[in-house]
């Protein structure tokens, strides 16, 4: 039995194998009731999901190795596209997998990708030797189709790119990467302090991860931005353009704000984004005492760009192809997401009908969180035929703190990973029912 509170009423529900499902409610072809878990010993955090072809389901994070979270790994559970784990991939259908550059280090994952031969490709920061260099630097891994470590690829199944262009003097965060529709992969953040600039940087990699030399300046590319910046997501539009999103910090403002950062496929600042700079400041988006973060972002087919905020409340926003704030978008370009308690938007994904899927987090009365998921219409009004509100809240892990994380689709069906627990850490996996499934199975 799961707890489910539509927005303004609290019920009941268990859904059986073969019991009917409306638009967004959990499926109860995935695990019985649309809920999966996996669990781990210790704490998971920088959750990312994907799916195969098979309709499969991957759940990727960071695994704290320990009770002191002093040295982290890549963690992926895979899932059977009925929910179940597949004891087939590594063990008993988890995997844990670290670089160890150096002992205890904190190697962090920021993508999934199953390959097409069935292989699966994770990919991330590995800590380096402060005296060789004092960034993280991006790393890939490659696992078999079982879950073991691929030793035909790298060196040992590992690939760790040790090159900037600003070492010693580099403070690099790169914290998101997206695969490319070719196979290359593009890391995405910050460099707080390269040769005295504050930079938005970008470094593409071959599908083998070798630096990209036809991509920016010896495959990184960088724009400059003010100080205090943190690029968080990154994503690709269908004309190969590379979009970078994140925070601002400003100085002299109270709140920080969102912006965005756009490439041209060859890695040199998009004069046709941001007033010809390449660098659009969304000052215009209201604050309601909120210093926004961006948390995540997704391109929709016209170009147009949803971000996803939070901290310390949740909102979504849109932006024009040229950078500026959407004010056809919901009110004025901006969504207030905020219920109850308290709420905090995670992740943003984008249907082929152009309705928009929303996940966070949502407190309960008296404390702890549950996942909270939306839909919007392309205008950004909430979506009535989504539970009958728009909004519902799902409550994973019962009587423990839960909340989704990531997003994406199987079938047309919207998956969402997250994360909960109490005296165990849970990897989640919700899968909702859709309106995009016909008769014959097929979505978008």
């Amino acid at each position: 039995m799961k707890l489910r509170i539509r927005f303004g009423l609290v019920f009941l529900a268990a859904f059986g194998v073969g019991a009917h499902a409306a638009d967004g409610d959990p499926d109860p072809g995935f695990s019985g009731d649309g809920l999966a878990r996996a669990t781990w010993p210790y704490s998971i955090s920088s959750v990312r999901v994907a799916t195969a072809a098979d309709g499969s389901i991957f759940h990727a994070a960071t695994e704290a190795i320990g009770e002191s979270d002093a040295n982290l790994d890549f963690a992926v559970a895979k899932f059977r596209p009925n929910g179940q784990l597949d004891t087939s991939f590594g063990s008993l259908g988890q995997r844990s997998v670290g670089f160890d550059v150096i002992p205890d280090g904190d190697d962090n994952v920021r993508g999934v990708f199953p390959l097409p031969d069935g292989r699966l490709l994770l990919a991330g920061t590995a800590d380096l030797d402060a005296a060789s260099s004092s960034y993280a630097a991006p790393g890939l891994v490659r696992l078999t189709a079982t879950g073991d470590v691929d030793t035909s690829f790298g060196n040992d199944g590992r690939v760790v790119m040790m090159s900037t262009p600003w070492i010693p003097n580099d403070e690099i965060d790169l914290n998101a990467v997206l695969r490319q529709p070719d196979g290359k992969l593009v890391f995405a953040g910050t460099c707080r302090d390269c040769e005295g600039a504050s930079l938005a940087v970008a470094v593409r990699l071959t599908a083998t991860g070798e630096l990209d030399s036809t991509f920016g300046a010896a495959g990184w590319a960088s724009v400059e931005v003010d100080w205090s910046v943190d690029i968080m997501a990154v994503d690709i539009d269908r004309w190969g353009r590379i979009v970078l999103s994140g925070t601002q910090e400003p100085e002299d403002e109270a709140y920080d704000r969102p912006l965005l950062v756009r490439l041209t496929p060859a890695g040199n600042p998009d004069a046709s984004f941001g007033g010809g700079t390449g660098v659009s400041y969304l000052g215009d988006v209201p604050s309601l005492g909120n210093d926004w973060r961006l948390r995540d972002a997704a391109v929709d087919r016209d170009g147009s760009i949803v971000l996803a905020l939070g901290n310390g409340g949740g909102a979504i926003v849109r932006a024009n192809v040229d950078g500026s704030l959407d004010t056809t978008f919901a009110d004025g370009g901006f969504l207030d997401m905020e219920r109850e308690e308290g709420s905090d938007m995670r992740a943003v994904a984008i249907r082929s009908d152009r309705r928009i899927l929303v996940a966070g987090t949502i407190d309960h009365t008296g404390g702890g969180f549950d996942h909270y998921i939306g839909r919007l219409l392309p205008d950004g009004t909430l979506d009535p035929g989504f539970d009958g509100n728009g909004v519902i809240r799902i409550d994973v892990v019962e009587g423990e703190t839960d909340s989704g994380r990531a997003i994406t689709f199987s079938a047309g069906r919207p998956v969402i990973a997250g994360s909960g627990g109490g005296d165990l850490e849970f990897a989640t996996v919700v899968r909702l029912q859709s309106d995009l499934i016909f008769a014959d199975g097929c979505g978008d």
